[in-house]
C-alpha cells in the first residue's frame, strides 16, 4: 500500500531507497499553506467517519523498506492520534488514494489531489 501512495503522489514513485520527506517530491498539482494549521482543518476533507490511511515517518529508520508506518483509520481517530504526538511528519491519504494531506517538520501543511487541494484552499481563505 505504501508503494501505491508513493507511486501516485511522488515524482520518484515507490522505487529505490528514499528519505522521509515526501513533501519535497510531490507531483503537481499540490498546495502548501503559508502558515501552520490546527489539526482540526483535516475535517475539511470529510466527516469524522471518513476512512483514511495514515502514513507516519519512521524517523529512527527502524523498519525495512520505505521509512513509513501505515495505519488504517478514520479522520476522527487520525486527528486524535496526531494530537497526541508532536514533531512527526504525517500524511493522511484517502482510501481510494486520490488525495493526500500532510504536515512536515516545519509545521507546514500541504495537499495533493483535487479534493484535498480544494479543501485546504477553502480553509485558507
Amino acid at each position: 500500500m505504501i508503494e501505491r501512495v508513493l507511486g501516485r503522489f511522488t515524482k520518484q514513485g515507490g522505487e529505490g531507497d528514499r528519505g522521509c520527506w515526501l513533501w519535497r517530491d510531490l507531483r503537481e498539482p499540490h498546495l502548501f499553506l503559508p502558515e501552520p494549521q490546527d489539526l482540526q482543518v483535516l475535517f475539511a476533507l470529510g466527516p469524522p467517519t471518513t476512512p483514511v490511511w495514515l502514513l507516519v515517518e519512521d524517523f529512527g529508520r527502524t523498519k525495512s523498506g520505505p521509512p513509513f508506518w501505515l495505519f488504517e483509520a478514520n479522520l476522527a481517530s487520525t486527528v486524535a492520534t496526531l494530537g497526541n504526538h508532536h514533531l512527526i511528519e504525517f500524511y493522511v491519504v484517502s482510501r481510494q488514494i486520490d488525495w493526500l494531506v500532510g504536515e512536515n517538520h516545519h509545521d507546514i501543511m500541504f495537499a495533493a489531489g483535487d479534493h484535498a487541494i480544494a479543501a485546504l484552499q477553502g480553509i485558507n481563505r
